[in-house]
């Protein structure tokens, strides 16, 4: 039993973890390898998503980062599964995602510029050249609660309206909107009607397409 008690935690730990919906940020960065793994060019873009990937934070009072940033060993590893698959071999897909503070990082590899592959029965069993070039494309999620309650700031809402438009957006009933702020139904009923003339919506979804839009209109309390 004593042996079982570390698989029970980790079941529950992972049981009770919240979902985690996550959306793109708009954020995405370019890095160019050889098809043996060897950097080629990194945007800026991608510098500074690997940067938040690793760390999570960029320096005090700095927006982006301009220190040295190690190229992780699984941008090699997506080279590798991508070249596997070019031979025919039995490889994982070219893709892999991180996940931190900061949100998730997805990175695909593809190929740029395939390399040479000479035809003919005395090539046969040869490896391709080495002139192929690989792109991966690194792209930045966040979580959709972040992002609605960021735009959610560009619209003249109260506090309590702004939770209210974060429960509609997670799907809450009115009852438990209630519960979650401690007030009757009726009072969350009304909060709902206030927020959905306020950004001149009619239903849920409606809403939802709204708050996923970023907005600097101003409208009447």
């Amino acid at each position: 039993l004593r042996r079982l008690l570390p698989y029970l935690e980790h079941g529950l730990q992972a049981h009770n973890e919240p979902v985690v919906d996550y959306v793109d940020s708009g954020q995405t960065g370019l890095v160019i390898l050889t098809r043996n793994g060897s950097v080629v060019y990194l945007s800026d873009a991608a510098r500074n998503l690997l940067f938040l990937a690793t760390y999570g934070i960029f320096p005090v009072g700095q927006g982006s980062s301009s220190l040295p940033v190690t190229v992780p060993p699984v941008l090699q590893q997506l080279c590798a599964n991508l070249d596997g698959i070019f031979q025919g071999w039995d490889a994982p897909p070219p893709t892999f995602s991180h996940t931190n503070a900061r949100g998730r990082f997805v990175f695909r590899a593809y190929w740029l510029q395939p390399p040479t592959v000479h035809s003919g029965l005395e090539t046969a069993g040869y490896s391709p050249a080495d002139n192929g070039l690989i792109g991966v494309l690194i792209e930045h999620q966040e979580p959709l609660r972040l992002q609605l309650y960021r735009n959610l700031q560009g619209w003249r809402l109260s506090p309590r309206e702004q939770e209210v438009g974060l429960a509609l957006a997670e799907g809450l009933s009115q009852a438990a909107i209630a519960v979650r702020l401690n007030v009757s139904v009726q009072t969350a009923i009304t909060y709902i009607r206030r927020l959905y003339a306020k950004l001149e919506v009619h239903s849920r979804a409606e809403l939802l397409d709204k708050l996923r839009t970023p907005t600097s209109k101003t409208i009447k309390p």
